[in-house]
């Protein structure tokens, strides 16, 4: 069962909005429409996507030019996150053009709205729906808390052909300017090209990619703040799986899901907090503490709900003497979970030594405080194994000083090249061995490069997301500017190579929204060595109606921007497409146009979708 926590609160007040009044009623001597000759309106403001911090804002409208008008409105006025369960409908009288909702909205909260003309109780085309969201904006990114996911629920069935996107809900007290998704088949969430963002406040999301039938995948949530020396990351939510769907397939009749496998060891790194200010020694100690018998404290051992994983830390499996070569060694990720796959079934030993590397540089100063209380070294735990389940083994460690070092490192999974600048296209440094962790001083500009310090080898240099992986809060990094792109010879002109270019609907329609979506999403992979001129790369889009006439080309701008070379492309078609195609269905053509940093441009393929008339 779904469950949406905070906007149902909300619901039963709004389910007695009242129209406040209308405005610019028409002459005496303007004839009422008849029904058949009523026109959509074009919604005014507040405008698509817009954050306004008036919670009576004024929703505008104009009806276009005409010798009859309308002789009342119908509003439809929609709660999020599930606009769909929300909605409330007003029918104004008259020909007004304005109308304000009652009482007040909520703050922090997101709504949409559409309206479709009345002539003597008939209702005429639907405008297509604005999203809006109501402020105040997020001015400090501590402001920002951990979004509340709330579909699809933790292990269920998502059906990418039906289902309109992950759905979540903002937590926070003020609005984000937008949200980051991280979408994998792998728990840890290594970069697959699945994640992405909103690019505005909106809390419904899908995947721009096609995602494997009957997979299991894992996703979580971070508000996202714009400043002006970057872009910062909120705290993210907890994390939770789905299985994608297909048409056909059944996922329950044992097919492969991407579950743990039986022989699977999973468990927690976690900072066990005890946060002591003053000596002598409160009594009792604070809440996480524990007194020690030299009259001093430490963290009690307990993992509470507000501690946070380790990232990082190297986890080893060994035969159960816990003596010989590792079986297998992982590193947790950014929440401090660890995967580690056994042989078979058996009993086993999981060990963590805090003194060897990478761990000495993570952990240290500080100590065990589970599964026993013990100094930095190698700790322990036995697990035993059956062959119809997972198993798992947690740690904790509490820091000798607080806060714990919050750095960021790049762990590099395979041999790499570190180079004069963000891209291939500069001169290498020097090469880095796979299996060294190494602290990250910076970004660049546009995500997917690195600028880190090899100390024993006086080298600084940048390094390619795609030969290892970033551990810590690397959004807030600083942002570095590169050296100049050295001169590349005339014979590189080639554009930008582009690639997984698919629109997230399979159908569009051009009239309201009771038959289906009017929002054109697209999604496209772009990848050049000089990098991607974002100002000059765009999506443009067409209608085609009967006979094969098309209008002119339209341009969307990029509204998303993700790590791996992820672009994607949002508009709605609502209002361009009924000047086009009246009441009639056609088709709709569209392409994107991709242009380096050097001024090289590709074209796409034109790719198209049916555009359908709702008569509803």
């Amino acid at each position: 069962m779904r469950t949406f926590p905070r906007f149902l609160l909300f619901l039963s007040a709004y389910l007695v909005l009242l129209a406040l009044g209308g405005c610019n009623l028409p002459a005496t001597d303007v004839p009422t429409c008849a029904p058949s000759e009523l026109q959509a309106v074009t919604l005014v403001s507040p405008a698509m996507y817009e954050t306004t911090d008036e919670l009576t804002p004024v929703l505008r409208w104009e009806y276009p030019e005409s010798d009859c008008r309308p002789d009342g409105y119908l509003i439809f006025f929609r709660i999020g996150p599930d606009f769909a369960a929300s909605e409330v409908s007003v029918e104004l009288s008259g020909d007004v053009t304005s109308w304000t909702p009652a009482p007040p909205l909520q703050p922090a909260q997101s709504y949409s709205w559409s309206i479709a003309p009345l002539s003597g109780g008939t209702r005429g085309p639907m405008a297509g729906a604005f999203y809006f969201f109501t402020g105040p904006r997020c001015a400090d990114p501590t402001a920002m808390t951990a979004p509340s996911l709330l579909w699809p629920e933790e292990g269920g069935l998502y059906e990418p052909a039906y289902d309109n996107g992950l759905l979540w809900a903002n937590a926070s007290s003020c609005q984000p300017d937008g949200y980051r998704i991280d979408l994998a088949s792998d728990p840890s969430f290594p970069d697959e090209g699945l994640s992405g963002g909103t690019g505005n406040p909106a809390t419904r999301w899908a995947p721009a990619d096609d995602l494997n039938a009957c997979q299991t995948y894992y996703w979580r949530v971070a508000g996202v703040m714009d400043t002006p020396t970057g872009t910062v990351l909120g705290p993210y939510s907890e994390t939770r799986s789905f299985i994608a769907a297909a048409d056909g397939e059944d996922c329950t009749a044992g097919g492969d899901t991407g579950m743990p496998p039986s022989n699977a060891i999973r468990g927690r790194v976690w900072h066990d907090l005890c946060s002591l200010t003053d000596l002598p020694l409160p009594d009792p100690p604070p809440e996480g503490c524990v007194s020690t018998p030299d009259g001093n404290a430490r963290a009690d051992g307990i993992h509470q709900r507000d501690e946070p994983g380790i990232a990082g830390v190297s986890v080893s499996l060994y035969n159960a003497d816990c003596s010989g070569a590792p079986l297998a060694t992982a590193l947790t990720d950014d929440n401090g979970i660890y995967e580690l796959i056994a042989p078979g079934a058996g009993d086993y030993c999981v060990a963590i030594d805090a003194l060897a590397p990478p761990n000495d540089a993570l952990l240290l100063p500080g100590g065990w405080t589970y599964p026993v209380v013990a100094a930095a070294g190698r700790i322990t735990q036995a697990v035993t194994l059956s062959a119809s389940s997972a198993s798992g083994a947690d740690f904790g460690w509490d820091y000798q000083r607080l806060p714990a070092p919050r750095e960021v490192w790049f762990y590099f999974e395979s041999n790499a090249f570190c180079r004069q600048g963000p891209s291939t296209a500069y001169k290498d440094v020097t090469a880095i061995p796979a299996g060294e962790l190494l602290p990250v001083l910076a970004r660049n500009p546009n995500e997917g490069w690195f600028f880190i310090d090899w100390a024993p080898y006086d080298a600084r240099c940048w390094v390619s997301e795609s030969t290892g992986r970033v551990i810590g809060q690397w959004q807030a990094l600083d942002i570095f500017t590169p050296i100049p792109l050295p001169t590349i010879a005339p014979a590189d002109a080639e554009g930008p190579r582009i690639s997984d270019v698919r629109a997230l609907s399979n159908r569009l329609y051009h009239s309201g929204t009771t038959c289906g979506s009017t929002l054109l999403e697209v999604g496209a992979r772009l990848n050049d060595p000089a990098g991607i001129d974002e100002d000059n790369t765009f999506l443009r889009y067409r209608f085609v109606g009967a006979g094969g006439a098309a209008s002119g080309w339209r341009r969307v701008d990029v509204t998303d921007r993700a790590m791996g070379g992820q672009f994607g492309f949002s508009t709605d078609i609502a209002a361009a497409g009924g000047a086009y195609l009246g009441t009639t269905d056609g088709q709709l053509e569209y392409q994107v146009v991709a242009q380096d940093a050097l001024g090289n441009q590709t074209l796409s393929a034109v790719y198209s979708l049916p555009v359908y008339y709702c008569k509803k």
